[in-house]
């Protein structure tokens, strides 16, 4: 007895990912909701690395400051 709101065929679309949003246990049974989700564009990654290499850039150079005071 399974029941799902997300269509077959959109999961299986390029791009689409099935995420878990909750888990949980009626009687005997595990039940999981899952949500259907766009993964990222290419620009946005581009923009999240940049980020994440800027704070890391940022963490050394307050680490240096700090060692030479």
């Amino acid at each position: 007895m399974t029941r799902s709101t997300a269509s077959p065929d959109r999961s299986n679309a390029r791009g689409y990912t099935l995420v878990p949003t909750a888990l949980y246990w009626k009687n005997n049974l595990a039940k999981i909701e899952l949500g259907l989700a766009l993964g990222k564009k290419e620009h946005d990654k581009r923009d999240t690395i940049k980020d994440r290499e800027w704070q890391i850039e940022k963490q050394r150079t307050m680490r240096a400051k700090n060692r030479d005071a």
